[in-house]
């Protein structure tokens, strides 16, 4: 006598399907979760850098408004400017005539009007501000360097406003909030990423 095969138990094995497809749909969510969770969390952070992101420029001038006559004056001006979202600090300014660069505006003027570096360039009425080490808030500006036109120092004077054109760069090395630094050249387009400011032998820290 032959024994008789137990029949297939059809819902048990639909119920062990079910529960293993739910298992496998579980595991998959909590993957995506984490998944999504990281994305967002990089978009967050990106997106508070872009919030905080600055971008020092530069801007020169030869004339300015006196405030005591409310007339515009022939006035020489060099200025360093924040014209992104975030604070930059500015860790090197870099003043340079005819790719050398300068330590000071007698230093500058001697250069522009072709000096020796022991003559007296007679810049008594040259305005100056310390630029060194500043933090310029988006949308500050710094004239570091004014110069007011008179008439024994037109020569030099002229010389200096030539040599904005085409002989005088800017360069500057400044970090974010986040220590994230860039260069920046006057004339050479956007900033350039930088791993540190690099030491400058010769900065313009007038």
């Amino acid at each position: 006598m032959h024994d008789i095969p137990d029949k297939p138990d059809s819902p048990r094995r639909l119920r062990d399907t079910l529960d293993l497809l739910v298992a496998l749909a579980a595991l998959a969510t909590s993957v995506v979760s984490i998944w999504l969770a990281i994305s967002q969390g990089d978009d967050m952070a990106k997106l508070v850098q872009a919030q905080s992101w600055p971008h020092v420029g530069f801007h020169t001038g030869n004339s300015s408004l006196d405030p005591s006559t409310n007339q515009r004056i022939r006035s020489l001006s060099f200025s360093v400017e924040n014209l992104g979202v975030g604070p930059a600090k500015l860790r090197t300014l870099e003043v340079l005539i005819d790719g050398q660069a300068v330590n000071g505006h007698n230093a500058l003027i001697r250069a522009a009007s072709a000096l020796a570096d022991d003559e007296n360039p007679d810049a008594a009425n040259v305005f100056s501000v310390p630029v060194g080490g500043r933090v310029l808030r988006p949308g500050e500006s710094i004239t570091f360097l004014r110069w007011d036109r008179g008439d024994d120092v037109a020569g030099r004077w002229e010389a200096l406003d030539r040599a904005r054109f085409g002989r005088l760069t800017m360069r500057a090395c400044f970090c974010s909030v986040f220590d994230e630094c860039w260069i920046s050249t006057s004339g050479q387009g956007d900033p350039l990423p930088a791993a540190n400011c690099p030491n400058v032998e010769t900065a313009y820290v007038e």
